[in-house]
């Protein structure tokens, strides 16, 4: 299991790309908000990845408040349904 947000595990994947590759590759910057999180716009689904400097994930809650998310899902839930997040999440 991965300890470093920008290397995640790659079991059977030995040449996986970082998050800074991902981001670079796949997403536009998009600001950094007043509460220190920075916002990423995908390219094709045009999705927001919003990330903290650690590099832990959040998406909204019911109260409609940000909260920490695994980062497997939040790439999941910005790629196309027919384009796997580049983790094979």
């Amino acid at each position: 299991m991965a300890t470093n947000p920008q290397e995640p595990a790659s079991e059977g994947a030995p040449n996986s790309p970082s998050l800074a590759d991902i981001l670079f590759r796949d997403f536009k910057a998009m600001g950094v908000a007043r509460d220190g999180k920075f916002h990423f716009k995908h390219l094709v689904t045009r999705r927001r990845l919003v990330l903290d400097e650690a590099g832990v994930a959040y998406g909204y809650d019911a109260s409609g408040m940000y909260t920490p998310i695994d980062l497997a899902d939040a790439l999941r839930a910005v790629y196309p349904a027919n384009d796997p997040s580049p983790f094979g999440a």
